[in-house]
């Protein structure tokens, strides 16, 4: 590295502090350049920013390691700014405790510093800068007693600065890395098209370990956990998602690890689709959090996104670089109802059977049904041969393993009993049945005001809608349903009619 050489021309050297001048005649540090601040003599001392600390490292531009010096009023007298963070240097008007100096801090509120070079004749630190804070009264470095920035064994502390105390003096070396931040400019095709920005990072200590979303208006609730710090900084988590519901509330909670004072919690929300994160929740420095989250009215129905920032790099932008992790979840938006949907069936029929019953014990036919949040149902699990009954199974989550199950309804909820095989099948293969029901045409209308209607030649008992995996999520014993409150997407529907059945795709 080459030390910045000046030109002293015709200027008075005082004992205490020298005015300094580039060859060009500006003053240094300059306001318009970016420097890097290191122990002079000593490659692994460059001051740099983590969280509201500061440390010390050999150079590495992943750090935070770029200041500014910008003038005040006074001479030779500048605010010491991070580049990346924009915060300050902070006082180190911190007098040493047990023979030690404290450590000096970072913070938003700018801190006058007094930069000054030692012109000690002969001594070993001549040549090099002192830093001191301005509200410490005369700054006097022939003697000890007044305080600046100083290299300590764990980061840079507050100690003496007088003349030859090389700890506390420092090389300020104009960069010639780039420094400057990325500028996110989401395009209008991104814009329409939701899509993210994907954060750079280098996995830390910090790491989410419990998230939940539950509250009256979530028909999806959910519930993500992991025992271990993932390997990677970036996770997009695609099964674990929620579903809440327009103008409504929810609570957000949380619990994660290896959270320090200095750790960034931020929670970004991106409720108009838009692939740009609007709305952020923070819990800085908590380990564990619940917080109230507001649906905004104007929320897009369809998929969004939840995005959870675990940093110690002071950089609190949704797409800014981290020293942690970031999981990226997926949170589904539909038009408010009150109305919940309950459906049980067997993984296979030859297994097994499944019953559902109402609070006052009453069986329901075809295992479903629509009702309200907060109402008490019982499944119940019966094997058909050989099989054996493993469990309740929401999603992919075996949430019981008892065959008889009761739960009060709080979401939407699909529950599938799984059995083990039965080996003692009948196959009926010298019995086949010649009634089977016929396939039969229909057509399907979709009204402005959201009923879906079949209409064919024979009556039609039912109509059925089903999500491409599988789910059903909305049923009617009648040519009409209601499907307005279901989110935007690709959907099969099967019709029911005298004449037999017919099943096709549709898109909302």
């Amino acid at each position: 590295m080459i030390k910045f050489l000046f030109l002293f021309s015709g200027l008075l050297l005082s004992a205490l502090c020298a005015t300094t001048a580039q060859a060009d005649g500006t003053g240094f540090p300059d306001k318009d350049k970016v420097y890097v601040i290191n122990r002079f003599g000593n490659q692994s001392g460059y001051i740099f920013q983590s969280g509201s600390q500061l440390l010390h490292s050999s150079y590495n531009t992943s750090n935070r390691q770029f200041w500014r010096f910008i003038p005040t009023e006074k001479e030779n007298c500048f605010y010491i700014q991070n580049v990346t963070t924009g915060w300050y240097i902070q006082s180190c008007n911190l007098p040493p405790v047990g023979g030690g100096g404290q450590p000096v801090p970072m913070g938003e509120a700018p801190v006058e510093y007094q930069v000054c070079k030692d012109n000690t004749a002969g001594a070993s630190t001549n040549g090099y800068y002192y830093m001191s804070s301005t509200d410490q009264g005369t700054i006097d470095n022939s003697k000890d007693g007044t305080l600046g920035l100083n290299f300590g064994a764990n980061g840079v502390v507050a100690f003496h600065i007088k003349t030859g105390r090389g700890n506390s003096y420092w090389e300020i070396t104009e960069t010639t890395d780039q420094w400057t931040a990325p500028n996110y400019t989401h395009s209008p095709y991104a814009r329409a098209n939701g899509i993210y920005f994907l954060p750079c990072g280098t996995v830390d200590r910090a790491y989410l370990k419990n998230l939940a979303i539950r509250g009256k208006d979530v028909t999806d609730e959910l519930n993500y956990s992991a025992t271990a710090r993932p390997s990677k900084a970036y996770t997009l988590h695609t099964s674990d998602k929620a579903t809440v519901q327009r103008g409504g509330t929810f609570e957000l909670s949380y619990t994660a690890e290896g959270i320090s004072a200095d750790t960034h919690v931020g929670m970004w929300f991106d409720w108009d689709g838009d692939g740009v994160f609007d709305i952020c929740h923070s819990k800085d420095g908590e380990s564990q959090g619940t917080i109230a989250i507001n649906v905004p009215d104007t929320a897009r129905l369809g998929k969004s996104r939840l995005r959870i920032r675990l940093t110690d790099n002071a950089m609190t932008e949704a797409e800014e670089d981290v020293i942690g992790t970031v999981y990226d979840f997926i949170v589904n938006v539909s038009a408010m109802k009150t109305d919940r949907i309950v459906t049980v069936s067997p993984n296979d029929t030859l297994r097994g059977s499944v019953v559902l019953e109402n609070a006052e014990g009453t069986p329901l036919a075809d295992g479903s049904t629509v009702c309200a949040a907060g109402d008490r149902f019982t499944v119940k699990a019966i094997k058909k041969g050989n099989a054996v009954f493993r469990g309740w199974k929401k999603e992919n989550t075996i949430i019981s393993t008892a065959s008889e199950y009761s739960f009060d309804v709080t979401q939407d909820m699909e529950l599938t009993a799984v059995f083990s095989p039965n080996t003692q099948v009948t196959t009926g293969i010298d019995n086949v049945n010649g009634n089977q029901p016929a396939t039969v045409k229909t057509s399907l209308t979709l009204s402005p005001s959201g009923i879906l209607s079949a209409h064919s030649s024979s009556p039609v008992r039912r109509i059925l809608v089903y999500t491409p995996s599988g789910r059903r999520v909305a049923q009617a014993k009648a040519a009409e349903v209601p499907v307005k409150h279901l989110p935007k997407g690709t959907y099969v529907v099967k019709v029911t009619t005298d004449a037999g059945e017919s099943g096709q795709k549709i898109k909302l």
